[in-house]
């Protein structure tokens, strides 16, 4: 057995934990508190702690005044930083142990000085208890965690982020047969093949091919035919390209033959094909992602571990059908970190890194900052938009609600019907540039309303979707949806209009065909009938399509990172019965 697997925290070690963690979210409330009274009532403070009433402060006094509860407010943000991980973070606790025993010293000095008045003595109470505890906090660590391959062991700085990336191809009429059957080779088996083997590409979670027939766009004019590679990744998109390359190299070089400007040449280097794939990258517009965060290795990792507790459960269930919930999850983990190849689990899962915090509520609090003082001038444009926007769709004629059946049968032959499949559909876009300024702009909103509400697995209430986005295509003349989800299509598009209408509404009804809408979300994907069947209409099959886990669903990644998560830390017995219910 390994180093890593040998270090079991007692329950009292993690109780300890528990306490050290919520006592350093303590002293932050206390530390951030007393900073940002600091700063707001000077008079105040000089009254309540020096007695003086009346003063005439100086800027360098006010200089040194506030830069110092400024730096006891950093300090508190500093403590929360403990409180996320207390067997790593100690080091701001010497900080707090050298600046609080200063600020006590010189505070009760002021104090029998007569400079002072008793609320110095209370403040001084407080820092001193928190000076006790970090000391018996920092003993604790010394104590338990010195020696400890936890401490020792690589930690993931930050969590994984993840990406789409969109290549689009015009094709050669003459080269259709050919990339047909390079595409049809492909598929055949597609993790394992010689000119593209996916399950050798660590990163990418989804993947496709799709060949898009020459048509018109609204306004009549020829629109050459195209050959779509889309995929979901994680990690740069330059990490991406080039593991693609290092392993499919041969197979992108013979697909990319079809393609018109592809060089002709017999020996194609590996710079010229990035090069082409890079001139041919299609602009990003609106990503969703179902399980935010979580690399393609940690879910394969947590569906395994997933796998090994059940078995571990079923196979002792008459030894463990008597004991607490508590006992149990116990058991689950001294079983867990027992085997070499779960070594890994004892490491909890990647968080935002600071600075990933700091860009990602940043731009929260851009967006709310830019909406509180424009909030006039947007209502207004809202809602001019919508009353133009009304107009038109006065104007516009009814659509024709009439299913295509034999094109459903051959979509569906497309369609794996296992736990999990693929859509995509493109269709023109209105005519008028006012269609397309609208969809930018509901996209754009969609897009951070994605970000920053559903994050959880849900695409609004649709909880079935791995990966989903919009892309432009053909000089912004047509849009593409493309997404990953699980279950059957039927059901697919039923949930759209059954839980999420509006949003559906908002963003399609701009393309032509539509189920005709009022005020942009009502009726339109209300119907049944007429969203399916434009759906349809618009859908069309992918030739080749990969996922890293096609056995593993969008619930079943997020509940896996639950159990996963419920390994680390002390538990109540409430807490772990509903950690078991996962099981």
């Amino acid at each position: 057995m390994n180093q890593t697997t040998d270090f079991q925290p007692s329950p009292k070690i993690e109780t300890a934990l528990t306490f050290y963690k919520n006592f350093f979210l303590f002293a932050t409330f206390w530390n951030i508190g007393a900073g940002l009274l600091g700063v707001v009532s000077l008079p105040f403070n000089l009254k309540t702690f020096y007695n003086v009433a009346n003063y005439s402060a100086d800027y360098l006094f006010k200089i040194h005044y506030y830069n110092f509860w400024l730096f006891i407010l950093v300090m508190g943000v500093g403590f929360y930083f403990v409180s996320r991980d207390v067997t790593h973070n100690y080091a701001m606790a010497i900080v707090g142990i050298l600046g609080k025993t200063m600020a006590v010293v010189v505070w009760v000095y002021y104090y029998f000085m007569q400079q002072a008045t008793y609320m110095v003595l209370v403040a001084s109470a407080g820092d001193l208890l928190l000076v006790l505890v970090f000391i018996l906090y920092l003993r604790f660590i010394y104590k338990n965690f010195r020696d400890n391959s936890l401490l020792n062991q690589k930690q993931p700085k930050m969590m994984s982020v993840q990406d789409g990336l969109t290549l689009l191809f015009d094709t050669k009429e003459d080269k259709m047969p050919e990339l047909i059957e390079q595409l049809n080779k492909l598929s055949e088996n597609i993790e394992e093949n010689d000119l593209m083997p996916f399950g050798k590409m660590k990163k990418i979670h989804f993947s496709r091919w799709v060949i898009m027939d020459p048509t018109t766009d609204v306004d009549g004019n020829s629109i050459p035919g195209h050959l779509l590679f889309e995929s979901d990744y994680d990690g740069t998109e330059a990490e991406h390209i080039n593991e693609m390359l290092d392993y499919g190299l041969p197979g992108f070089i013979k697909i990319l033959r079809t393609c018109k400007g592809f060089p002709e040449k017999e020996n194609v280097t590996r710079e010229e094909v990035l090069q082409f794939m890079k001139a041919h990258n299609a602009p990003k517009t609106g990503l969703f992602i179902g399980a935010w965060g979580r690399t393609v290795e940690q879910i394969k990792q947590e569906k395994s571990l997933y796998n090994a507790i059940e078995n571990f459960l079923d196979e002792n269930r008459e030894n463990l059908i008597r004991k607490s919930s508590l006992e149990i999850r116990n058991k689950v983990r001294e079983y867990v970190w027992s085997k070499d190849e779960f070594a890994w689990s004892r490491v909890p899962p990647g968080k935002r890194s600071f600075m990933q915090n700091l860009k990602y509520y940043g731009y929260l609090v851009y967006l709310i900052c830019c909406l509180i003082v424009l909030l006039p001038v947007l209502l207004v444009m809202v809602v001019t938009a919508l009353i133009m926007l009304r107009r038109q769709e006065l104007k516009e004629p009814p659509t024709d609600h009439r299913l295509d059946k034999a094109k459903v049968s051959l979509l569906q032959k497309h369609e794996k019907f296992n736990l999990q499949n693929q859509f995509s559909a493109v269709g023109n876009i209105k005519p008028g540039t006012f269609r397309l300024r609208f969809l930018k702009k509901v996209l754009w909103m969609i897009n951070r309303v994605s970000r920053y509400v559903f994050n959880k697995g849900q695409l609004a209430t649709i909880p079935t979707i791995h990966f989903a986005r919009w892309v432009f295509l053909d000089n912004q003349k047509r849009l593409i949806f493309i997404s990953n989800y699980d279950g059957t299509s039927d059901q697919y598009l039923a949930d759209f209009v059954n839980k999420q209408p509006e949003p559906m509404s908002a963003i399609f009804s701009h393309m032509m065909d539509f189920p005709k809408t009022k005020w942009l979300v009502f009726d339109g994907a209300h119907d049944m009938k007429g969203f399916v069947s434009w759906a349809r209409k618009k859908q069309i099959p992918s030739q080749v399509w990969y996922s890293a886990y096609k056995d593993t669903t969008v619930k079943n990644i997020i509940a896996n990172t639950k159990i996963r998560l419920g390994l680390y830390g002390s538990m109540s017995e409430k807490k772990a019965q509903q950690w078991l219910n996962l099981l």
